[in-house]
Parts: C-alpha cells; sequence; structure tokens
C-alpha cells in the first residue's frame, strides 16, 4: 500500500503566506496611522497661519503628495513632501519652495559640511567663501557665478539658513529656490523656518 505525501509542506508554505500577509497588514495600517498624524499636522499648520492646505489627489500610483501654499512678508511659497526610491527602500522628504521674479545667473547650493566636503575641496573641488566664518565652517555654497552667489546668500539669506535647525539643502536654480531634508516634517517651527528661507532668497534675488 503506498504511503500517503505528507501535508506538512503545504501546512508550513500556507503558515508562511498567513504571517507574510499580516506582516503586510500591519505595516500598511502602522503607514497610514503616520501618514493621518502627519496630515492632521499639517491641516493645523495651515489653519493656524491662514495658508491654503492642499489634500493629496490622483491614483495610488500617480498620486500628488500633501502641499501647503501660502505667503510671508508678501512672498509666495509651498510646502510639500517627495519620495525618492533607493533600491529596496524610499526616503521621504520635506521641501519649501519659492518662485523668483527672474532667473538667476547659474544654480546655487548650500549645503551641510562633511568629512567628504573636506576631502573634496583637498582634491580641488571650489567650494566658495562668504565671508562669514562661522557660516562657512559649517555650511558649504558652491556655484559657477561666485560673485552673484555671495550676493544672494547675504547676511539675511544665511541667518535664515541657520535658523532651519535640519541638515537641509537649499538650492537656487532658474526661477525657484527650494529646500529640502529628510522626514516628514511635523514641527510648526521648523516650517516656518523653512517658508521664510525660501522667502528671503525670493527676496533677495529681486534685489541683488
Amino acid at each position: 500500500m503506498e504511503a500517503m505525501p505528507s501535508a506538512a509542506p503545504w501546512i508550513g508554505l500556507g503558515l508562511a503566506i498567513a504571517v507574510f500577509a499580516l506582516i503586510m497588514v500591519v505595516a500598511f495600517r502602522y503607514d497610514a496611522s503616520r501618514r493621518e498624524t502627519f496630515r492632521t499636522a499639517w491641516r493645523g499648520f495651515a489653519a493656524s497661519r491662514g495658508f491654503r492646505w492642499i489634500a493629496s489627489t490622483g491614483s495610488w500610483y500617480r498620486r500628488t503628495s500633501d502641499a501647503i501654499e501660502g505667503s510671508t512678508q508678501g512672498t509666495a511659497f509651498r510646502l510639500d513632501t517627495f519620495t525618492v526610491s533607493t533600491g529596496k527602500s524610499q526616503i521621504v522628504y520635506t521641501r519649501a519652495a519659492a518662485r523668483l521674479d527672474r532667473p538667476i545667473e547659474a544654480k546655487l547650493v548650500v549645503s551641510r559640511r562633511t568629512f567628504c566636503t573636506g576631502i573634496g575641496e583637498r582634491l580641488g573641488r571650489r567650494s566658495i567663501p562668504t565671508g562669514d566664518r562661522t557660516f562657512d565652517e559649517k555650511w558649504v555654497l558652491r556655484s559657477k557665478a561666485p560673485d552673484a552667489a555671495r550676493r544672494l546668500v547675504d547676511e539675511t539669506v544665511r541667518e535664515r539658513v541657520r535658523a532651519l535647525n535640519r541638515r537641509a539643502t537649499l538650492q537656487v536654480e532658474g526661477k525657484e529656490a527650494k529646500v529640502w531634508w529628510t522626514g516628514r516634517e511635523k514641527e510648526p517651527a521648523v516650517l516656518d523656518a523653512a517658508s521664510e528661507l525660501v522667502a528671503t532668497v525670493a527676496r533677495a534675488a529681486a534685489s541683488a
């Protein structure tokens, strides 16, 4: 009499599938909870400042991000988030942006100094001194138009960069100034500082 095939492998496979499905459900619910916490914080921030809250729209694979639009000292800005895929993981960034009245001479970037910054400078990658020693010790300014970059990143702009208490990158290119950093930012003081920074850059560009 032939032995009946063992059901153990199928039971094991079924259990593995069930565990995987449970993990995915928990992960999706956790992510949904985090997103709702973030959206609640942003809606409250927008309402408290009299800004416009814009909810995300579209299908899941082409959905726009939630956003806030407002103005500070007469300069319009926009806050939103974006996601960068890095292999198997994704990194979410918070971003503030403002439009300029006219395009700048050349793209400029202000970022935090790192260990690699010093190595790059020793290998010949040029950074632009602003004349503000304490600023240049912590941040690096780069552009193909050094004089124009120095005029734009003036004392007021440098103070706004300092006020943004995050490891952020400021980029000004064409007719747009934008700053971004990792994470879904919920701290009102940081959102205020980012908005003020890009608005200050836009005003500085108009008079530079």
